[in-house]
């Protein structure tokens, strides 16, 4: 958009410039050939303010002088020096015929004031003879001509004891009423759109910055372009500065404009040598860097003309950091670093720009375009781009190191749940412990419990694989028995089962019950049994007490363990289940911890022997009040 703004328009022939004071357009055709620059050398009179009507320069002979040019500028003698008052004078010979025509006034450097064919028209700020009567101020304006007439006479006074030269610095040119608002309004939209482009970048990376304080690559680059877009505030070029700084006094713009160049030297060079690390020279980089830190403080606090005499050191730094970033881009695209190349062209886009702008400064010669906007927003806009591509990519990597994360969690959370099959989470729960990660070799607690041992009498008669199918069909339907009455497994050898506990012998006994009334007719016990068939054969043992449970093994292998008296009680009262072909035998110690309101049959057995020879465990059988008898063969 900025680029296409830059475009004007006008015809191929080569406008008159002015000659001995005279700029001759009396065949020139403004609606086909535009507008004309008054430009070329006009005459001057040093050291005086000739009165309007007179043609005498007093003292002295009216000179030859370039316009647009500053007296201090070099290839210009100045027998005032860059300090003065001077007035300028210029014949505008037009066509009698067309229409009313405008002359567009260039702010001069840095109070003028203007009469046409020896009538005041305007000026900017107060045009005085010594830095006491003279008040500066940087002002674009435009004039009408007078109609109906062919010879314009320009008279201009201008005064100046604030700026580093005096003089008709800015261009100033001729046309029709439209041709003139129209270059004054692509010149502000110019500017405008430069400043907000430039403004609305800078603060898109600046938060991108504040949302990742790690990325200063991002940082330094989104100051560089805030303040290359404040610069055109700053410079005394265009209407924008007129519009934006108009409560500022001309001391206070100079200063802002030299302070807002000095720190675009230092974040420029912050943002260069954090982009690709390593590539600019270390110390170099940080003495340009300081050098323009500590040009703030003068720019700030020191008297003006000391600001002034700062502009040869910055026009310096800029020129020298401008070097110092080609050189190292230019050795980062030989060593072919991803991104150097776009970065070297929008480099030396940037320089070129910088490079003009100090020249057309330091020689006061004028241009058709202020190149710097032009030249710094395709750097602006390359940058950018490579930033954003950076971060699409750094985006992309996130999202797909995400994906695997993802992953990776699902396959951690699967093996975790596959590892608690083996360790139930009821088992780390009674350890205290949240996840299995958490469990280390030596974790135990003893806990007051009913442990039931069921032997699911698998006949090992036959292949090992219809063995093995039978007894792991007959376990798929005992162990979610087990966890709706509140327990959970603890070991299994074989065709047995040792679940655990820890709430109540009524759950156990429960569990019990309903694995012991899936017992089917004896012909179950030589073949599997059939999907939703019942199970054959089985024999329970139940006794409750103390239990020590814990893990064993090593940091590379685990295994949980269930140990203490009450175990190896059950396991007897188990195998004596088996021997006598009750199905449900229960010790003393269950007896006595189910609930008053439980109601089952309990006929006491044979005391069960001790191993050591230490006295008899009581044990019962057990059936449901409500069911006949299991086995009526065995009365």
């Amino acid at each position: 958009m900025t680029a296409l703004l830059a475009v004007g328009c006008g015809d191929s022939r080569t406008p008159p410039r002015v000659r001995a004071g005279l700029l001759d357009l009396s065949t020139w055709r403004f609606a086909s050939g535009g507008s004309v620059p008054v430009e070329g050398d006009w005459e001057i009179c040093w050291g005086r303010h000739v009165p309007p009507g007179s043609s005498e320069c007093p003292g002295r002979a009216w000179e030859s002088f370039p316009v647009p040019r500053l007296w201090s500028d070099a290839g210009v003698s100045s027998p005032i020096g860059a300090r003065g008052i001077a007035s300028y004078r210029t014949t505008l010979v037009l066509p009698l015929a067309g229409s009313p025509r405008t002359l567009r006034v260039g702010s001069p450097m840095t109070a003028y004031r203007l009469w046409i064919n020896g009538e005041p028209a305007g000026g900017s700020g107060t045009v005085g003879t010594n830095a006491e009567t003279t008040v500066p101020r940087l002002e674009n304006r435009n004039y009408r001509l007078p109609a109906g007439v062919s010879r314009v006479e320009l008279l201009v006074h201008v005064a100046n004891f604030d700026f580093r030269g005096g003089g008709l610095r800015r261009r100033w040119s001729v046309g029709l009423d439209d041709q003139i608002t129209e270059q004054a309004s692509y010149q502000l939209l110019r500017y405008a759109a430069f400043a907000t482009m430039s403004g609305v970048i800078g603060l898109v990376f600046l938060l991108q910055f504040a949302f990742r304080p790690s990325d200063v690559t991002r940082g330094w680059f989104a100051v560089a372009t805030i303040l290359i877009g404040l610069r055109v505030v700053f410079a005394n070029t265009s209407d924008l500065h007129q519009l934006l700084t108009d409560w500022g006094s001309f001391g206070l713009s100079i200063r802002l404009e030299y302070l807002n160049t000095a720190l675009i030297i230092f974040a420029g060079l912050g943002y260069f040598q954090t982009k690709i690390p390593g590539v600019m020279p270390l110390r170099p980089t940080k003495l340009v860097q300081l050098a323009a830190l500590a040009l703030v403080p003068l720019h700030l606090l020191a008297p003006g003309e000391m600001v002034l005499a700062t502009l040869p050191v910055i026009q310096a730094l800029a020129l020298i950091a401008s070097l110092l970033a080609m050189a190292s881009w230019g050795r980062a695209y030989r060593r072919r670093v991803p991104g150097a190349g776009s970065t070297l062209a929008a480099g030396l886009a940037f320089s070129i720009g910088v490079a003009h702008d100090v020249f057309r400064t330091r020689t006061g010669l004028g241009a058709p375009i202020e190149v710097f906007p032009f030249f710094v927003i395709v750097w602006i806009a390359s940058e950018s781009h490579s930033l954003l591509q950076s971060f699409a990519r750094s985006f992309a990597n996130v999202e797909k190191r995400s994906d695997q994360l993802e992953d990776s969690n699902f396959e951690l959370q699967e093996t975790e749940e596959a590892v608690v099959r083996f360790l139930p989470v009821d088992f780390l729960r009674v350890l205290g412990k949240e996840s299995i990660r958490d469990v280390n070799a030596g974790d135990h607690a003893q806990i007051e419990m009913t442990v039931m041992s069921c032997n699911l009498d698998v006949s090992e008669h036959g292949s090992a694989a219809r063995t093995f199918g039978l007894v792991s069909q007959r376990f798929s339907r005992v162990e979610p028995l087990i966890r709706e009455h509140g327990g959970f497994l603890s070991q299994q050898h074989g065709d047995t089962v040792v679940a655990l506990f820890p709430n109540s012998a009524d759950e156990a006994v429960e569990a019990a019950i309903e694995i012991q009334q899936a017992v089917d007719d004896p012909v179950g016990r030589a073949r599997p049994a059939p999907s939703g068939g019942k199970l054959t054969g089985t024999s329970i043992g139940i006794a409750s007490g103390p239990v020590l449970l814990g893990t064993v093994g090593s940091g590379e292998s685990l295994s949980s363990v269930a140990i203490g008296p009450t175990m190896d009680l059950v396991r007897r009262i188990q195998q004596a289940a088996r021997r006598a072909g009750a199905s449900i035998l229960v010790s003393n110690s269950t007896r006595d911890r189910l609930g008053e309101n439980s109601d089952y049959l309990l006929r006491e057995m044979a005391p069960l022997a001790e191993e050591d020879g230490g006295e008899a465990s009581a044990i019962f059988e057990l059936r449901p009040a409500n069911r006949e008898r299991a086995n009526p063969a065995r009365e």
